[in-house]
């Protein structure tokens, strides 16, 4: 991994997104956490009084409070405001990260940092602050997992929307009368438009805007109209809600998501933070926390592994984790090379993805993404296409990285990521 940190004023910034961690109830600081899962997610939740106490005192120093959560407040203003109030100095650092779309590529991104931090993005307040904070999180920029392309007009063989529904056995419940109904879908995405697509199969959805997000009738990436294609292939019936997030809030979106009334069934993500070795940053950290408490309240987490990513938070261990397998013509499966494939190193035995498409006769060391170097194959990643939703192509050749579930109201979240862990027979892709 390529880390150059330096501090460049005219690159920070106008404005910095953070989340500030009052004092964890359970007496550990949620920056000191090693653990977090839905059994000891409560213990960094902060009292209401200790949260709204620092709201207040983040206010009065000129910080835009954006939302509260239950373990974190979500906050923003100028670089000059986070170093003047918390005694340290914001630098720039570049990570090597996928290049989007071609995974077999890498860059590099800016992220933030604070000079001398014990976490990656971490502030650790002094003076006055210590009362009411035990650290500030900067926040990541977070990846998207195959993004939108102009509608393809391929010449070789693709699979359509139709052949997800049929591969990934759907066509089977859908005949016994189960098409999602009553299932609370949640994605957190780039939005959603009621495309053509959509409206000549009466498929439907909200959008919700996560904090700084806007404009909920486009979809400007189109990132997550494509994933939602997925969804209503699989089950056409799902009550579907769209959480459109604005980079780099995707903890904010995700909150946005867990807290909707009635609660989601399931939150489905292909948004991703990368994080390839412990320790977890700042940033993830508290994702962690949130993906927790949301398992924790019985809401099923599905993410995308990743397109080449070390994707977070598909590698916490609650998580149901899901790639991609690439399906031919004739009905052959083989991992995808387009999809994440790994073992984590955050995690003791943590496979990612946990979940891929097999067939009946198919063995799993044959199609485990993690069996390869880097999860990639030999194909040509330029003809991994895409998804048309506007004509009549409707489906691409690759659907490695995207995550789909189809939820019954009688299966409970718990049982579900237990079927998971059985094996990629469980998931789909």
């Amino acid at each position: 991994m390529i880390t150059l940190a330096y501090k460049i004023d005219d690159r920070l910034p106008h404005v910095v997104y953070a989340h500030a961690s009052p004092p964890s109830r359970g007496g550990v600081s949620l920056f000191d956490g090693r653990d977090i899962t839905s059994d000891t997610a409560r213990d960094f939740v902060s009292e209401d009084s200790a949260t709204r106490r620092a709201a207040e005192e983040l206010e009065g120093a000129g910080f835009r409070v954006l939302a509260r959560a239950p373990a974190t407040i979500s906050i923003a203003g100028p670089p000059a405001l986070y170093e003047e109030q918390f005694g340290t100095s914001l630098v720039t650092v570049e990570r090597e990260v996928i290049q989007r779309g071609a995974p077999q590529l890498r860059t590099t991104r800016t992220f933030l940092d604070s000079a001398g931090a014990d976490l990656p993005g971490l502030i650790a307040p002094g003076g006055r602050w210590a009362r009411f904070l035990e650290g500030v999180a900067l926040d990541a920029p977070a990846s998207r997992v195959a993004g939108a392309v102009a509608p393809p007009r391929p010449d070789y063989w693709h699979l359509t929307l139709d052949d997800v529904a049929e591969h990934l056995g759907a066509r089977t419940v859908h005949e016994q009368g189960i098409k999602g109904a009553g299932v609370r879908l949640t994605m957190v995405d780039t939005g959603w438009e009621p495309v053509p697509y959509f409206a000549e199969r009466g498929s439907k959805g909200t959008v919700v805007l996560g904090p700084e997000a806007a404009d909920p009738g486009v979809d400007e990436d189109g990132h997550g109209t494509c994933e939602s294609a997925n969804a209503f292939a699989v089950a056409p019936e799902v009550d579907f809600t769209m959480v459109k997030f604005r980079d780099p809030l995707l903890v904010d979106a995700f909150d946005t998501a867990a807290s909707q009334h009635p609660r989601p069934h399931i939150i489905s993500m292909s948004v991703v933070a990368e994080e390839k070795y412990p320790p977890l940053s700042a940033d993830s950290l508290i994702l962690a926390v949130s993906v927790s408490l949301a398992i924790a309240d019985g809401i099923v987490v599905v993410c995308a592994a990743g397109n080449g990513h070390h994707g977070y938070p598909a590698q916490h261990p609650e998580v149901i984790a899901v790639g991609g397998v690439h399906r031919d013509q004739h009905g052959g499966l083989e991992a995808s090379d387009y999809a994440s494939g790994f073992t984590s190193a955050l995690y003791t035995d943590r496979l990612v993805p946990r979940c891929v498409r097999t067939g009946r006769d198919a063995a799993r060391g044959d199609l485990h993404p993690a069996a390869r170097p880097a999860g990639f194959g030999h194909r040509p990643v330029a003809r991994q296409g895409a998804l048309s939703l506007r004509g009549r192509d409707d489906g691409g050749r690759r659907l490695g990285g995207a995550e789909r579930h189809l939820g019954r109201r009688s299966t409970s979240g718990r049982s579900l990521r237990a079927a998971a862990a059985d094996g990629p027979r469980s998931g789909a892709a």
